[in-house]
């Protein structure tokens, strides 16, 4: 249930200001970096921090990215392979996120990969709302044509009160994107995906992988998702062709037997699943019953005009 506009959290929560600062993490994205950058500091509402963390490229990532005076480049310093699918993934952005914290005088933060370009409204169309609607603490816009109503981890905008609120920066647990919209539906508060406003991005789930997958079922399981629901999701992935994602993600979900979230995280995941689900069936029922109702009707007008 969300709360109302008049109650404390929200009111503590409360943006004073259009402020942010945008956090960039990439890893070899010497072919995207820049227009990455361009499309930030073109933003008609003009970001107060830039920083772009560097997760040990191999190309020439930092050397671009240090070529623009208002980005501020950071080195991760711990040395391993790529993280993309990993919980390992949050120590990177977190790096970030705690420089930027830090600003006493910014109410919001945009996470990102170095592959995503924003639209140069991006920022003023999304915060514009959010200081309007202070019940909305993440939000995002679409990418490319995917379908969703949870903001995406790029692009993803945050109320940086929110975050100090629940521990600022990611959790360091497999589904920690997830988690971060959960936590807040589970404390009355909400998110928005804006779909009129769409980033143009690699990172799609069209190009899972079979390791994506799996890692999705576990993070499932982490989350609190019920098995009907993951059952669903997987049977689309079947009947999408998927088959072997389909069977990594079930196989995710029962691997993993001992990290979980909170319990009230899980258990406002698991109830708001079960009434979508109801939702689900109760709408496919009306598709179903009213062409049926309707040539039911149409054949009882005949039979009485032949009577006539």
């Amino acid at each position: 249930m969300v709360l109302s506009l008049e109650s404390p959290i929200i009111t503590e929560l409360k943006a004073t200001n259009t402020n942010y600062g945008v956090v960039i993490i990439g890893r070899n994205e010497a072919k995207e970096i820049s227009n990455c950058l361009q499309s930030i500091i073109s933003q008609t509402l003009k970001p107060d921090k830039i920083i772009f963390v560097n997760d040990g490229s191999t190309d020439k990532t930092k050397e671009i990215a240090e070529c623009y005076p208002e980005v501020d480049v950071l080195d991760f310093p711990e040395e391993h392979e790529t993280w993309l699918n990993s919980e390992n993934l949050s120590k990177v952005v977190n790096l970030g996120i705690t420089k930027v914290g830090k600003l006493k005088k910014l109410n919001f933060i945009i996470t990102m990969g170095g592959d995503t370009i924003l639209p140069k409204d991006y920022a003023d169309h999304i915060i514009t709302k959010m200081v309007k609607h202070p019940e909305i603490v993440i939000a995002s816009g679409k990418i490319n044509k995917e379908r969703t109503h949870i903001p995406r981890g790029t692009a993803r905008v945050t109320n940086l009160n929110y975050w100090k609120k629940i521990g600022l920066g990611y959790k360091t647990m497999i589904g920690f994107e997830g988690y971060h919209v959960f936590k807040a539906a589970s404390m009355g508060l909400s998110h928005k995906v804006y779909d009129d406003i769409v980033i143009k991005s690699d990172y799609t789930g069209s190009g899972y992988t079979n390791e994506h997958w799996f890692n999705e079922g576990m993070s499932a399981k982490a989350l609190g998702y019920t098995r009907t629901y993951l059952l669903g999701r997987a049977f689309l992935l079947f009947f999408r062709g998927k088959r072997r994602g389909c069977f990594s993600l079930i196989g995710g979900y029962d691997k993993n037997k001992s990290i979980f979230y909170e319990k009230e995280v899980r258990e406002y995941v698991a109830r708001n699943q079960k009434l979508l689900i109801k939702q689900r069936f109760k709408d496919l029922f009306v598709k179903i019953l009213t062409p049926i109702l309707f040539i039911h009707f149409i054949i009882s007008l005949s039979k009485y005009d032949n009577e006539d």
